[in-house]
């Protein structure tokens, strides 16, 4: 009702508590989300070049919040064609700068294979009929601080599920995986990765964190059609294919961590990660 000419009134009715947001939503509404997925599709590269060079301007005026809500919409949209671009963004400029690294490339002729590359967020490929998805369980050696953490701070079923796999006779994993890295001085972090790193422990976070997001995928529906596995993950393997919970599968990880850590042996040998090409010697 404004304060002068002519005033106009809007009779509504009660509201529709069965439409209401349940509390789960709510609690997803009102939480930070980390990153966005900006998917587009089109019939050809022209098309697709030509829909990623409309969005390099929109991308460079809008703000966080629209962001979500460009993801939102584009999300929505019935698939145009088998050519695919996704883009993982945190914020509006990372989005404008990755769109312009494809439109150079798309500008060149480059393939949909050359623009691919998982490691800067940018996801790049020709759709296929009825696809079906790898799940792969990584091993010993996949562990850091704060692992998982977005996901653990968004989604509150998460809390549930660590809180049913801590161990009420130790230290609960979810304390050794959270740490607030900000509050601590270099050699408090340093204690924190070496806690984490011990075989006793790290086995069963990194089953822990593999159930976590296990967890997050089902709750958008994404099923594995198939697992593989590196070494401990094959416990994680197990326990998708329902084989046993998840309370079960991070209980057996510690069983396997405190027996391998009670090993006494004078040489336990070690581990060797090598970021290499398959053809690289």
């Amino acid at each position: 009702m404004g304060f002068g000419g002519a005033n106009g009134h809007i009779t509504l009715e009660e509201a529709n508590p069965d439409a209401a947001p349940a509390e789960e939503q709510l609690k997803l509404l009102g939480s930070n989300q980390a990153s966005e997925l900006i998917a587009l599709s089109a019939p050809d590269l022209a098309t697709l070049q030509a829909e990623v060079s409309r969005l390099v301007p929109i991308a460079r005026k809008i703000c966080l919040a629209e962001l979500t809500d460009l993801s939102a919409a584009l999300a929505k949209r019935t698939p145009q064609g088998p050519c695919r671009l996704a883009f993982v963004v945190g914020t509006p400029w990372q989005f404008a700068d990755k769109l312009e690294l494809a439109l150079q490339e798309l500008r060149q002729g480059a393939e949909l294979s050359a623009i691919h590359d998982p490691a800067s967020g940018i996801f790049a490929g020709t759709a296929v009929e009825s696809p079906q998805w790898v799940a792969l369980f990584p091993g010993q050696g996949s562990h850091r601080l704060n692992m998982g953490e977005p996901y653990h701070a968004r989604f509150p079923f998460l809390q549930h599920l660590y809180s049913q796999c801590d161990s009420p006779a130790q230290q609960p994993l979810s304390t050794q995986i959270f740490r607030d890295v900000l509050a601590g001085d270099a050699p408090t972090r340093e204690g924190w990765e070496l806690e984490l790193r011990a075989t006793h422990v790290a086995q069963p976070a990194i089953v822990l964190s593999s159930m976590a997001t296990l967890a997050v995928l089902r709750f958008f529906g994404l099923e594995p059609h198939v697992a593989i596995v590196h070494s401990l993950g094959e416990i994680s393997a197990l326990a998708a294919g329902g084989a046993w919970d998840a309370g079960t599968a991070v209980r057996l990880a510690a069983l396997r961590g405190r027996a391998m850590a009670s090993l006494n042996t004078p040489d336990p040998g070690g581990m060797v990660a090598l970021a290499a090409q398959p053809d690289e010697d």
